[in-house]
């Protein structure tokens, strides 16, 4: 039977039976928040699942490998199981792909629609329903070419794009230890300047301090479709390295895409191997001796990787940070690193419904390479969809009258909620009532 056809006779026996209609979302994107959101359990699957869902959803039927929402261990709910819990007629659907393909299907940039295959090897879509997701999950948040992309595809359809920023996740450094390199590594911020600026290219240099004789060179490994850990690493190295440590003042440039990102320095490394997303570029350091990556502290975690403290600080102990609202930017993308006006013709309302959290902003007083992962969602054509929606982005909120117990999930180590304080759960509660139509 047709993947339609057998929804829309599902929805006709809910109908009938007088029961209230399920809404079940389909979404997907970012790799390193899928700790948070849906567990590991897709990590017992064989091939490794792309696509994690409640075991509700039996629609659209697929031949490939699916995981359930949850965890290889038990003890830890996952925020979109939760969400089941708390709503028990919706559920989520989550296909990991990556936040630039996950921009792609958003901003419906061909050949990529949300109704294509989240297949393990081969992703063209989320496994969805319908050729518009509901929403994405994104921790490289729009730029202006991304924007421009969705106005000019989607703008007459849905109106504008909504942005919630929702959690908070330390970037790991990860390396294979063995051959002379110790568990538990330490950079300072020095070192990881050095090391992506290409000026250090070898484990026996003399500034790592590990004593050892060369040659052991260094091998990058990276995601070659961007990721949000790069994302939130090149920030990290723009705001920290640039005309610093013999590196040029302009040597780093915030950017998902790792190649943008560091530059000239690409052509110093000793070797650099570029892979389809964080999931694999972490595997690959894993079986390569003398490579180094980095990723979401989850997907490190998830995969039981060696990674480094940086500045004797450990990536997996995240205290929840306390953002001003004066650092949620409203209306606001990124720009090649620089922030401007969200692009486009746009009432107030839809341009108001992007909030980015200011690259500046402190979020984390301890480990120093902290990323945010968002979701978005679409302005308009929600239809029935748009309260559910609306309660999926309130699971990263703390209710305002729940102190002082908060009823939330607890997210795994390195990962934080972003609310620390009422006037910020208020400003973004506001956003969510008024953005989802």
């Amino acid at each position: 039977m047709p993947r339609i056809s057998l929804a829309l006779c599902l929805l006709a026996l809910a109908a009938v039976s007088g029961r209230a209609v399920a809404v079940d979302l389909y979404g997907g994107g970012a790799d390193s928040p899928a700790a948070a959101y849906v567990g590991d359990r897709y990590l017992a699957t064989q091939p490794v699942a792309r696509l994690s869902r409640d075991r509700s959803i039996v629609v659209p039927y697929e031949f490939f490998s699916i995981a359930e929402l949850g965890n290889v261990q038990p003890g830890r709910t996952p925020v979109f199981a939760d969400f089941r819990n708390r709503y028990p007629a919706d559920a989520v659907s989550y296909c990991r792909t990556g936040s630039g393909f996950g921009k792609h299907v958003f901003n419906g940039q061909g050949p990529y629609a949300a109704d294509g295959d989240c297949a393990p090897n081969a992703a063209t879509g989320f496994s969805a329903l319908s050729a518009r997701p509901d929403f994405i999950g994104n921790d490289a948040p729009y730029s202006l070419a991304d924007y421009d992309a969705f106005l000019l595809n989607l703008q007459a359809e849905r109106g504008a794009v909504v942005q919630i920023p929702v959690l908070a996740q330390a970037v790991a450094i990860v390396y294979r230890d063995g051959n002379g390199l110790p568990p538990g590594l330490n950079f300072t911020t020095e070192t990881v300047c050095q090391v992506f600026g290409g000026n250090i290219r070898d484990w026996s240099d003399p500034r790592l301090g590990l004593n050892l004789s060369p040659p052991r060179p260094i091998t990058v490994v990276y995601p070659s479709a961007g990721s949000g850990a790069g994302f939130a690493l090149s920030g990290f190295l723009q705001n920290n390295c640039n005309g610093r440590f013999d590196l040029p003042a302009a040597q780093f440039r915030q950017s998902a895409d790792f190649v943008v990102a560091v530059g000239d320095a690409l052509q110093r490394y000793s070797a650099a191997s570029p892979q389809p997303g964080e999931a694999a570029a972490v595997a690959t350091v894993r079986q390569t001796a003398g490579a180094l990556s980095y990723a979401g502290i989850g997907e490190a975690l998830n995969q039981g990787a060696m990674y480094a403290r940086v500045n004797s600080f450990d990536p997996a102990t995240l205290a929840t940070p306390n953002i001003a609202p004066a650092n949620v930017l409203v209306g606001k993308v990124l720009n090649n690193g620089t922030i401007g006006d969200a692009p486009g013709t746009l009432s107030n309302a839809q341009r108001n419904c992007m909030r980015l959290i200011a690259p500046t902003a402190p979020i984390s007083s301890a480990y120093p390479i902290v990323g945010v992962s968002y979701l978005n969602a679409y302005y308009a054509g929600n239809a029935d969809k748009a309260p559910a929606l609306r309660n999926l982005l309130r699971q990263f909120l703390r209710p305002i009258q729940s102190n002082p117990v908060d009823p939330r999930v607890a997210l795994p180590s390195g990962y934080a909620y972003l609310d620390g304080n009422a006037l910020y759960r208020g400003m973004l509660n506001a956003a969510i009532n008024s953005c989802i139509n």
